[in-house]
């Protein structure tokens, strides 16, 4: 019997929530016990730094923590001092000059890190050479230092000296249930996980099955999809995240794919000087939407719907006749996950956009020909291609 598409998207938003969920729940309160206070004690120390390291999205993650690590701590007493690793024109120089393994060790060698700081190393895998390597710098220099994988640990649970690991054979999911405990360890919260669980559960199979229809559509018409976010924060960075699936994930598999024409919320050299010079509500995201036409695309995150530099984001899209798709922590719109927490949200809308990648590549593959497997949207963890390295040596 053929199962139906909306009836394999509701099942896979099932069984995603339910693997992250159980993989948060996997962790003990003595392993968030222990994060916690290697995070106090580098947080005690005056003039330390906190250095979070990962590659890809791994790299996003890293930048969700840092936010939670000052949003919570800050005007509390502490000097709060992070890095999460070096900017895209230094690592590329120091990737030529020392070799790609060497650029977040250096950067430790370069601000003389002490044992009074901390390293946390997050990697889907667990193999990224450029982790391992800098956690035996760690290790030689007692520094202390924790790593955070998925998978079976890989050599980074092995070589840092400490790991938690979530054990979860996707690395998407797996990325998911790392950014939420991290989260998790910073907040302190014994509901983070329900209100996980309750936002998962509003994420609708016919809201997934319109925006992946109309993204896969845009993919092979030509046409501009953007995914931005307004009120930045930890939304831009999930807005990053989710653009990179679809720019990646979304084609895995697929020979000769069609052109990807993905916009995502802007970063320092996208018009940053406009929303310094002239601060007005959703400017920069605005001027994003500028060379958008009618049939374009859009995937807004938004904490609030009702704030000003959202609105006027919505109407601008609206007014250009760009199909827009809104996902919310609270407010009118099409995905709303009651909250009012910024945290919660942005891992949710990491989820989201996750979910919104596997599922584009699965339209793709269905409007291109391509032969279906009942179970292929669970099975099928396009991460794995970053593991396998089978296209341009990645």
């Amino acid at each position: 019997m053929i199962i139906p598409l909306e009836q394999r998207i509701r099942e896979f938003e099932e069984h995603y929530a339910n693997e992250v969920v159980r993989g948060l729940k996997s962790f003990s309160n003595e392993d968030i016990d222990d994060v916690a206070k290697l995070i106090q004690n580098a947080l005690d120390t005056q003039r330390n730094t906190i250095y979070i390291f990962g590659n890809g999205g791994s790299n996003a993650i890293a930048r969700h923590f840092d936010l939670s690590l000052k949003d919570t701590f800050r005007g509390k007493g502490y000097g709060i001092r992070t890095n999460t690793g070096v900017a895209f024109d230094l690592s590329q120089q120091l990737a030529l000059e020392c070799g790609y393994e060497q650029i977040f060790r250096q950067t430790l060698e370069d601000e003389q890190a002490n044992s009074d700081d901390l390293v946390i190393f997050i990697s889907g895998s667990g193999n990224s050479s450029n982790l391992i390597e800098t956690a035996r710098y760690c290790n030689t220099n007692n520094i202390p230092n924790i790593s955070f994988s998925g998978f079976d640990g890989g050599e980074i649970s092995r070589t840092a000296e400490k790991s938690l690991v979530a054990r979860i054979n996707d690395q998407q999911i797996a990325e998911d249930v790392i950014q939420s405990l991290l989260h998790l360890c910073v907040a302190r919260d014994g509901d983070y996980i329900p209100k996980l669980r309750s936002g998962l559960e509003r994420i609708s199979s016919g809201f997934l099955d319109a925006v992946t229809e109309d993204i896969a559509n845009a993919y092979l018409e030509g046409r501009n999809v953007y995914v931005l976010a307004p009120e930045g924060n930890g939304l831009s960075i999930s807005a990053e995240h989710t653009a990179h699936n679809l720019n990646w994930d979304a084609v895995y598999g697929i020979e000769n794919p069609p052109a990807r024409n993905i916009h995502s919320t802007p970063t320092n050299c996208d018009y940053s000087g406009i929303a310094n010079d002239r601060v007005a509500d959703g400017i920069v995201t605005i001027q994003q939407l500028e060379k958008a036409k009618a049939g374009d695309v859009l995937v807004l995150y938004a904490q609030d719907v009702e704030r000003k530099s959202v609105k006027n984001v919505i109407d601008y899209a609206r007014e250009k006749g760009v199909k827009t798709y809104i996902v919310s922590g609270i407010g009118n719109a099409d995905v709303v996950f009651d909250t009012d927490n910024q945290f919660v949200t942005a891992d949710l809308m990491q989820m989201t956009g996750h979910m919104i990648g596997r599922i584009t590549n699965f339209k793709l593959k269905y409007d291109l020909g391509y032969e279906i497997g009942e179970r292929d949207l669970i099975e099928n963890d396009l991460a794995q291609r970053r593991l396998i390295g089978e296209k341009h040596g990645l």
